[in-house]
């Protein structure tokens, strides 16, 4: 017993958990100021390429934070660190995003969505407009006009 008292951490229980293993997504801080404002953002800013991209840049913890960017003209701007985006990086709308991108990229999101607190009722309504285009008829055809034209149809339905 007087060795219990000598060495508490020693002989302190450890918790019974399981490891986790849900993915860790960081998106650029523009798209997470999106997420947390419960506003929706394209699809782009979660594939796994921009995912990847965004992990190699620096965040500041401070949204209100001035960065300085360059801007179209070539001149920089001072703009807050949660409204920034990238002018270099070229967005790609919705309906140009490839099948594979689309599919990467909506889980993604909803995961995001689920860490910012949205409404259960958005998130599903996400979880099951997106669940019924991975489903459609078309998605698992050879012709690519098809997966094309459902994420055309997807992209008309966010606007």
């Amino acid at each position: 017993m007087e060795e219990h008292k000598k060495n508490k951490s020693k002989y302190a229980p450890i918790r019974d958990i399981d490891v986790p293993s849900d993915p860790i997504i960081l998106p650029c801080q523009y798209a997470t100021r999106k997420m947390k404002s419960g506003e929706y953002c394209k699809l782009f800013y979660f594939t796994n390429s921009r995912l990847e991209e965004a992990s190699h840049i620096a965040f500041t913890a401070d949204e209100d934070a001035l960065v300085m960017l360059p801007m179209a003209d070539g001149l920089h701007k001072w703009i807050p660190a949660g409204a920034a985006r990238d002018p270099k990086v070229q967005i790609v709308k919705d309906e140009n995003l490839t099948w594979e991108q689309f599919n990467e990229a909506a889980p993604h999101m909803i995961t995001l969505m689920k860490e910012n607190d949205w409404p259960e009722d958005r998130m599903n309504m996400h979880i099951t407009f997106w669940s019924a285009l991975q489903n459609h008829q078309w998605c698992h055809d050879f012709d690519i006009h098809k997966k094309r034209a459902i994420l055309l149809y997807q992209a008309q339905q966010r606007r």
